[in-house]
């Protein structure tokens, strides 16, 4: 299993550098087992949501059709599904809807003094 990291998946995703982007398609979309980790996944989404300006919609699209590439592993696809649908239809930050996704999931008790966040978790 090779892990790979935030800007691996970012040339792969925007194709925006003319060394760098070929050989993270090539790695991608080769047949070794990648494993992306959560934190990864945060960071990929502020990038392209506040760096990049990527709409929220387009976001959860993206990194979905990336999740279902078949040698992209994650640590629970179905959390990270779920947390990209509430960064989508919400205003809230990624890792509030990743908090969001592990307690409507794994009905994981989270403890904050974000009210917004407080107020999304009890309709969820």
């Amino acid at each position: 299993m090779i892990y790979i990291d935030t800007n691996i998946v970012m040339r792969y995703l925007l194709d925006d550098h003319v060394e760098l982007s070929p050989k993270a398609k090539q790695l991608i979309d080769s047949e070794s087992n990648l494993y992306i980790c959560d934190g990864v996944f945060a960071e990929i989404v502020y990038v392209l949501s506040k760096v990049y300006k990527v709409e929220r919609e387009i976001i959860r699209d993206t990194i979905s059709e990336l999740l279902d590439k078949e040698n992209i592993n994650v640590s629970n696809k179905e959390i990270i599904n779920k947390s990209l649908m509430f960064f989508a239809q919400q205003n809230i930050d990624y890792i509030d809807s990743l908090l969001c996704a592990y307690n409507h999931i794994e009905n994981i008790e989270v403890v904050t003094f974000d009210n917004k966040l407080k107020k999304f978790l009890r309709t969820i």
